[in-house]
């Protein structure tokens, strides 16, 4: 999967991630904590490429990240998890207003972090905290757009930003998490609570397999493994294919939907292309429609996201230059779907459609800006479940996310192909099923498993 934050968010098939649909649900969705299996073993489908918060991206890697590092604030429906402040203050500065007028512009964030330990002994002080913030806010620019330090008191940060009327909500996303800076190459255990990681890393950083050890007695044990294989054995499987369920096993739809964009390069901005038409939408559709990736019906979360506008943009003559479109290889017969494509565009003979790992692919040609690149399709959510966060995230000039970069018009450069389906794997004897959650399944804790008649 991805090195770093931007695909929130993408979804392999049975990523289940953050949802439009969640849009208005409190964040302090009322349930108690739930008594959970002793230990169980969780599956992963690719590995936690990162627990580096201001890098990752994968939701691997943000389900070891919510279990091991405190996160900003506290959440009234996990009192067990660690945060750095009970509340921040936030006003708006330009012009003197209430903070939800819409006249207000810019605002400042003050809060006073509390300092902590991590699970190897080393101290984080307010200004490591502060660094911290800064590195999270600068990868996750659309939280607080334009943002820069100010001046604060002694144990205060301070933050100066854009207004978006929902400054402390974008705040609680799941990369906003605390306690990873100071970890060294030598380190096999990591985080601060109320897990610690005991793992360690490939030589590209990534890990595929490892345990997390409670700080509480109250919280299980948990392994988890990279595996794709239908016999492994595991008690939840997250990110998953219906090739895991088997014998009692069964598939969870906690939050399922997921949206489907291609997006093409803004340098390609006026020129016809062979993926933006509604033959080859109609073929991608129905195509993810039998194999079961996409609802075959409409949804109503179509309403709550951006829709773009690259099929009805004018354009001109097609370019005459060789072209590459990036699909997913996650998706089933991934290589009969590019096939399919290329048989479509052959009278245009400029483009081919190819499968390859999508989410390396946007992470450092598309994001990174390394090397060229000039269309793809993806399944894309939102690590803020805001109703126009997918908007801000990946198609604003605010954001280091967007794929649209700072084109004038970002609706042109992108269209929603579909919505997606998402599959979580349980399997019925420790764990039967999962609490719903307003960041949906890309903000898990150990909490919301729910198991089987009290399983132990």
């Amino acid at each position: 999967m991805t090195k770093g934050d931007t695909l929130t968010s993408w979804v392999l098939l049975g990523f289940v991630v953050v949802s439009a649909a969640t849009a208005g649900v409190s964040y302090f969705f009322s349930h108690r904590e739930a008594d959970v299996p002793n230990s169980f073993v969780i599956q992963f489908a690719y590995p936690v490429m990162s627990i580096d918060p201001s890098y990752y991206d994968d939701w691997e890697s943000v389900f070891i990240g919510n279990h091991i590092y405190p996160r900003l604030l506290p959440e009234s429906n996990r009192p067990s998890i660690p945060f750095l402040t009970a509340g921040i203050d936030i006003k708006c500065e330009t012009p003197n207003t209430a903070l939800d007028s819409e006249r207000c512009s810019w605002v400042i964030v003050r809060f006073s972090p509390r300092e902590f330990k991590d699970c190897l002994g080393r101290t984080y002080t307010v200004e490591d905290i502060k660094k911290e913030f800064g590195a999270l806010l600068k990868s996750k620019s659309w939280s607080l757009p334009e943002w820069q330090f100010c001046d604060a008191k002694e144990g205060e940060i301070c933050i100066r930003g854009r207004n978006s009327q929902d400054v402390e909500r974008r705040l609680r996303n799941v990369n906003f998490r605390f306690g990873w800076s100071k970890r060294e190459k030598q380190d096999s255990v990591f985080g601060v609570g109320p897990y610690c990681l005991y793992s360690s890393p490939e030589k590209d950083g990534s890990f595929m397999h490892g345990r997390m050890k409670p700080s509480l007695p109250r919280f299980p044990d948990v392994e988890f493994k990279v595996s794709q294989d239908p016999q492994s054995e595991f008690n939840l499987a997250l990110y998953g294919s219906k090739n895991l369920l088997r014998k009692d096993r069964k598939n969870v739809q906690a939050h399922t939907p997921l949206a489907y964009y291609v997006i093409t390069n803004p340098k390609w901005r006026g020129k016809r292309l062979p993926w933006n038409s509604s033959r080859t939408k109609e073929l991608i559709n129905s195509f993810l429609v039998e194999h079961e990736v996409f609802f075959s019906d409409g949804n109503a979360l179509d309403k709550l996201i951006p829709l773009g506008n690259a099929l009805t943009t004018k354009t001109s003559s097609s370019s005459k230059v060789p072209l590459e479109f990036v699909v997913p290889d996650y998706l089933p017969e991934c290589q009969k779907l590019a096939s399919s494509l290329n048989t479509l565009w052959e009278k245009e003979g400029s483009a081919k459609a190819i499968c390859t790992d999508v989410v390396t692919f946007a992470m450092e040609r598309v994001k990174g800006k390394k090397g060229s690149w000039d269309g793809f399709v993806v399944g894309v959510s939102a690590s803020d479940p805001g109703r126009d966060s997918i908007r801000i995230q990946y198609f604003s000039p605010f954001s280091s996310d967007s794929w649209t970069y700072d084109a004038p018009s970002p609706e042109e450069f992108y269209y929603l192909v579909g919505m997606g389906q998402s599959i979580v794997t349980v399997d019925s004897e420790k764990i039967c099923s999962i609490r719903p959650n307003p960041l949906g399944l890309g903000d898990i804790f150990v909490g919301d498993l729910l198991p089987c008649g009290g399983a132990k």
